[in-house]
């Protein structure tokens, strides 16, 4: 069955590029001419948006902003907005403070970008869709999670679980947050991890699809250490830009080997895989859903060239009804009937990409584990070769012929 080669030449390039300060330059004053600022702040002015800072700015670039008070202090509200770049891969938020449609804001962000030329990349700030409705929140967490705020530092008050043994690899798991009470993880060192809704650490989950997924890794991966990501909450749901936060906070600070992403995105976004991308440079894998949609139709960030796209099979080893198909999937496991954990101590099974998705991450951690030290740019391409070689394949539908992980 013909699939996508993952094609890691020339990220090499990148690393030397950012090795030797090519791409970040943090003594460039020059990032935004005096025009673009006094564009910048004319548009923001003109059509109502906050700028927000999405991840640790070049310093004389922030100098500049704060200077300009261009930068937005308040809170961000939930409303579709534009996530915007530099080649310096700084990142911000251009938030309207009216709700506009997806039209008005492609047009928006045409004109930022002609009036504005260091922003190479304006993209919509696009809903997370996941195998399941967002609608569940958990009775025994609601009382606290009312009761937060934003400058308030919770980590005292979890109680993530850590074994007496705990492997080396890292697995990064973004989602809706963990039960981190929950006995599943008790066999798994659970790290606090990050709130991106709330800005805050800790990543509780009053959802119920990161509890489940995570679960999963825990009970096939004993002894890992794994590190939850919050990006969808009830209340808010969870868009592009909660992921980059959580993909900012994962690369650079938490020493991530592995990034389970079970969601996507309709789209595509340039930022988001130019993120994957230095991410794989450096070693990390990352492993996405393929989607639940019945279609041949690619789905974000699964069929990006460096990552690991999983489709989900049925318990017959047939291709899940639901999954998405296509010559861009690379892998596929069970995802019909799984059970797993869910928050307040419960368990329950559920079927779709997501829940493969967690198999083939906790497969790919053991793989991790007993393999030779390499260069982290070989990495992903002697992983794919393994993934492809696989003997055990679909036997019918769609994905039939496609790798098949049953363990």
């Amino acid at each position: 069955m013909p699939y996508k080669y993952k094609i890691v030449a020339g990220i090499a390039m990148l690393g030397l590029a950012l090795g030797l300060g090519i791409i970040r330059n943090t003594n460039d004053a020059t990032l935004l001419s005096s025009e673009s600022l006094q564009e910048l702040e004319e548009l923001n002015t003109s059509h109502e948006v906050n700028l927000y800072a999405l991840n640790q700015l070049n310093k004389n670039l922030e100098k500049k902003l704060m200077s300009a008070e261009l930068l937005a202090s308040e809170s961000m509200p939930n409303k579709e907005g534009l996530i915007a770049s530099t080649t310096d891969m700084d990142l911000f938020l251009l938030q309207p403070k009216k709700e506009l449609s997806k039209n008005e804001l492609k047009t928006l962000a045409e004109e930022y970008k002609e009036r504005v030329p260091e922003l190479n990349h304006i993209e919509l700030d696009q809903r997370i869709e996941t195998s399941e409705d967002v609608k569940y929140r958990s009775p025994l967490v609601t009382e606290y999670l009312n009761s937060l705020n934003q400058s308030n530092d919770n980590s005292e008050e979890l109680k993530p679980s850590a074994p007496t043994e705990s492997s080396p690899i890292r697995v990064g798991v973004i989602d809706s947050g963990v039960d981190y009470n929950h006995p599943i993880f008790k066999e798994v060192t659970l790290e606090k991890g990050w709130n991106t809704v709330r800005n805050t650490i800790g990543a509780i989950d009053e959802i119920g699809h990161g509890t489940h997924v995570t679960g999963i890794i825990a009970s096939k991966l004993p002894g890992s250490t794994i590190i939850p990501y919050k990006v969808i909450a009830n209340d808010a749901g969870g868009r592009l830009s909660n992921v980059m936060a959580a993909l900012e906070k994962g690369l650079n600070e938490d020493d991530l080997d592995i990034i389970n992403m079970s969601f996507g995105f309709s789209e595509k976004s340039d930022i988001l895989e130019e993120m994957i991308n230095q991410g794989t440079e450096n070693g990390v894998i990352f492993i996405a859903a393929a989607g639940n949609k019945k279609q041949n139709t690619e789905f974000y960030p699964a069929s990006y060239q460096n990552v690991v796209a999983v489709g989900a099979a049925n318990i017959h080893l047939g291709t899940l009804s639901t999954s998405n198909y296509g010559s861009w999937i690379d892998v596929t496991a069970i995802g019909e009937k799984v059970f797993s954990a869910k928050p307040d101590e419960r368990y329950s099974y559920m079927s779709g990409t997501s829940q493969a998705t967690a198999a083939v991450t906790a497969y790919v951690a053991k793989k991790l584990e007993t393999e030779d030290q390499e260069v982290p740019t070989e990495r992903l391409n002697h992983l794919m070769e393994e993934l492809h070689g696989i003997q055990n394949k679909v036997n019918s539908g769609h994905l039939e012929g496609t790798s098949l992980i049953t363990e």
